[in-house]
């Protein structure tokens, strides 16, 4: 059986009703939250588990940041949130030192047929 997630609106961080009904995801899109989720929580951030989330203030957002350890923290976590035997397709890390901006573009192949495509920025 697949896991089953709440719907939440990635713009505001809620749970998503329609017409009175808690909506649900399942598959690619489930999975596709659950790394959103995993990629804006800082670490220690969730009590019940201090070792889930990215360690923005001690490794990422540093005077001199190292891209390819950053690179293998986000490849971390965006595999630990799709789960199973899901594996990046493509993974792309920049690192804007004027304006200490990081965008980190993947795709990650989630099933036979989907694809999960993960592209923000910090």
């Amino acid at each position: 059986m697949a896991a089953v997630d709440r719907k939440i609106d990635q713009a505001t961080g809620e749970f998503v009703v329609e017409n009175g009904r808690l909506q649900l995801v399942t598959g690619a899109d489930a999975a596709g939250q659950r790394i959103f989720a995993r990629l804006h929580t800082l670490i220690r951030e969730w009590f019940s588990d201090l070792s889930f989330g990215i360690p923005f203030v001690t490794d990422v957002f540093v005077s001199a940041p190292q891209l390819n350890f950053i690179s293998g923290i986000f490849k971390t976590e965006i595999l630990a949130g799709a789960g199973g035997t899901s594996f990046l397709k493509s993974f792309d890390a920049t690192i804007d030192t004027s304006t200490r901006v990081l965008t980190v573009d993947s795709e990650v192949q989630f099933s036979e047929d989907e694809t999960i495509t993960v592209s923000e920025t910090f």
